[in-house]
Protein backbone atom coordinates (compact mmCIF):
# COMPACT_ATOMS: atom_id res chain seq x y z
CA UNK A 1 0.00 0.00 0.00
CA UNK A 2 2.27 2.39 1.18
CA UNK A 3 4.34 1.71 -2.25
CA UNK A 4 1.40 2.60 -4.20
CA UNK A 5 0.99 6.07 -2.52
CA UNK A 6 4.70 6.83 -2.80
CA UNK A 7 3.91 5.90 -6.69
CA UNK A 8 1.27 8.27 -6.99
CA UNK A 9 2.72 11.46 -5.30
CA UNK A 10 5.97 10.97 -7.71
CA UNK A 11 3.32 10.60 -10.80
CA UNK A 12 1.62 14.13 -9.20
CA UNK A 13 4.63 15.78 -8.72
CA UNK A 14 6.04 15.08 -12.04
CA UNK A 15 2.60 15.70 -13.98
CA UNK A 16 2.06 18.68 -12.20
CA UNK A 17 5.34 20.21 -12.94
CA UNK A 18 4.69 23.33 -15.54
CA UNK A 19 7.42 24.04 -18.23
CA UNK A 20 8.84 27.21 -19.16
CA UNK A 21 10.23 28.34 -22.41
CA UNK A 22 12.86 31.08 -23.36
CA UNK A 23 14.27 32.11 -26.71
CA UNK A 24 17.71 33.08 -26.76
CA UNK A 25 18.13 35.34 -30.42
CA UNK A 26 21.11 36.55 -31.38
CA UNK A 27 21.33 38.18 -35.73
CA UNK A 28 18.94 35.55 -37.58
CA UNK A 29 19.49 32.45 -35.15
CA UNK A 30 16.91 31.15 -32.14
CA UNK A 31 17.57 28.76 -29.97
CA UNK A 32 14.38 27.43 -27.82
CA UNK A 33 15.09 26.69 -24.16
CA UNK A 34 12.53 24.39 -22.30
CA UNK A 35 13.05 23.64 -18.79
CA UNK A 36 10.91 20.98 -17.03
CA UNK A 37 11.66 20.29 -13.18
CA UNK A 38 15.11 19.34 -13.23
CA UNK A 39 15.79 19.10 -16.94
CA UNK A 40 16.67 21.68 -19.59
CA UNK A 41 16.25 20.94 -23.46
CA UNK A 42 17.38 23.71 -25.68
CA UNK A 43 16.25 23.29 -29.62
CA UNK A 44 18.13 25.03 -32.53
CA UNK A 45 14.70 26.79 -34.05
CA UNK A 46 11.31 28.93 -32.53
CA UNK A 47 9.40 26.99 -30.18
CA UNK A 48 5.86 26.71 -31.65
CA UNK A 49 3.67 27.92 -28.00
CA UNK A 50 0.27 27.32 -30.48
CA UNK A 51 0.62 23.63 -31.04
CA UNK A 52 2.22 21.07 -30.28
CA UNK A 53 3.63 19.88 -33.77
CA UNK A 54 7.13 21.14 -32.27
CA UNK A 55 9.31 18.27 -30.26
CA UNK A 56 11.42 15.70 -31.67
CA UNK A 57 14.83 15.42 -29.95
CA UNK A 58 16.80 18.47 -28.56
CA UNK A 59 20.32 19.54 -29.87
CA UNK A 60 21.07 19.73 -26.35
CA UNK A 61 19.81 18.63 -22.94
CA UNK A 62 20.48 19.15 -19.27
CA UNK A 63 19.99 17.04 -16.11
CA UNK A 64 20.52 18.34 -13.16
CA UNK A 65 19.79 16.33 -9.47
CA UNK A 66 19.05 17.07 -5.88
CA UNK A 67 18.36 20.23 -3.67
CA UNK A 68 22.23 21.29 -4.16
CA UNK A 69 21.78 20.95 -8.26
CA UNK A 70 22.08 23.33 -10.98
CA UNK A 71 22.95 24.02 -14.21
CA UNK A 72 24.82 26.56 -15.30
CA UNK A 73 27.35 27.05 -19.44
CA UNK A 74 27.52 29.81 -21.81
CA UNK A 75 25.97 29.51 -25.37
CA UNK A 76 28.21 30.92 -27.71
CA UNK A 77 26.14 32.39 -31.33
CA UNK A 78 29.04 31.26 -33.72
CA UNK A 79 29.59 33.25 -37.48
CA UNK A 80 28.78 30.16 -39.04
CA UNK A 81 24.96 29.71 -37.42
CA UNK A 82 26.25 27.19 -35.28
CA UNK A 83 26.20 27.34 -31.43
CA UNK A 84 29.12 26.16 -29.08
CA UNK A 85 28.06 25.16 -25.45
CA UNK A 86 30.60 25.65 -22.46
CA UNK A 87 29.93 23.70 -19.60
CA UNK A 88 30.16 25.37 -16.24
CA UNK A 89 28.05 22.71 -14.40
CA UNK A 90 25.26 20.40 -14.60
CA UNK A 91 25.07 17.14 -16.66
CA UNK A 92 25.02 18.31 -20.24
CA UNK A 93 24.11 15.88 -23.14
CA UNK A 94 25.12 16.92 -26.90
CA UNK A 95 22.11 14.96 -29.41
CA UNK A 96 22.63 16.74 -32.59
CA UNK A 97 26.28 18.39 -32.75
CA UNK A 98 25.51 19.50 -36.36
CA UNK A 99 23.60 22.83 -34.91
CA UNK A 100 24.64 22.74 -30.87
CA UNK A 101 28.04 21.38 -30.00
CA UNK A 102 29.36 21.02 -26.74
CA UNK A 103 32.91 22.06 -26.00
CA UNK A 104 34.43 21.44 -22.74
CA UNK A 105 38.13 22.43 -21.56
CA UNK A 106 40.10 19.51 -20.91
CA UNK A 107 42.16 21.68 -18.11
CA UNK A 108 40.64 24.08 -15.72
CA UNK A 109 42.78 26.94 -16.00
CA UNK A 110 41.79 27.19 -19.89
CA UNK A 111 38.00 27.36 -18.75
CA UNK A 112 39.12 30.23 -16.66
CA UNK A 113 41.74 32.08 -19.10
CA UNK A 114 38.74 31.87 -21.98
CA UNK A 115 35.95 33.32 -18.94
CA UNK A 116 38.86 35.72 -17.88
CA UNK A 117 39.09 37.33 -21.71
CA UNK A 118 35.47 37.30 -22.18
CA UNK A 119 34.92 39.38 -19.20
CA UNK A 120 32.80 42.85 -19.92
CA UNK A 121 32.73 41.68 -23.43
CA UNK A 122 30.19 39.07 -24.25
CA UNK A 123 28.90 40.10 -27.65
CA UNK A 124 27.54 36.95 -29.05
CA UNK A 125 27.70 34.81 -25.90
CA UNK A 126 24.70 34.40 -23.12
CA UNK A 127 25.14 32.90 -20.09
CA UNK A 128 22.57 30.39 -19.32
CA UNK A 129 21.59 29.36 -15.58
CA UNK A 130 18.42 27.73 -14.16
CA UNK A 131 18.86 30.81 -11.49
CA UNK A 132 17.09 33.60 -13.76
CA UNK A 133 18.55 36.26 -11.64
CA UNK A 134 21.71 35.39 -11.60
CA UNK A 135 21.31 34.60 -15.77
CA UNK A 136 20.19 37.96 -16.02
CA UNK A 137 22.41 40.16 -13.95
CA UNK A 138 25.87 37.92 -15.67
CA UNK A 139 24.49 38.94 -18.96
CA UNK A 140 23.85 42.53 -18.65
CA UNK A 141 26.90 42.77 -15.96
CA UNK A 142 28.86 41.61 -19.12
CA UNK A 143 27.52 43.26 -22.37
CA UNK A 144 25.65 40.49 -24.09
CA UNK A 145 23.84 41.09 -27.23
CA UNK A 146 21.95 38.33 -26.81
CA UNK A 147 18.08 38.72 -26.61
CA UNK A 148 16.74 37.23 -23.91
CA UNK A 149 12.88 36.57 -24.05
CA UNK A 150 10.74 34.90 -21.43
CA UNK A 151 7.34 34.62 -23.23
CA UNK A 152 4.62 33.56 -19.97
CA UNK A 153 2.86 30.54 -20.89
CA UNK A 154 -0.78 30.57 -19.50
Amino acid sequence: MMTRVVFFVAFFLVACTKESIRYYEYKDVVVTRVDSANYVMFYYEKYNLEGDDFRGLPALSVFYKGFDGGMGGYMIFKSDKRIEMIRAYGFFNSIDSTKIFLKDYEENYQYIDWTSRIKGKYDSVVYVSDVNSVETALNKNNNSKVKVIRPSIE
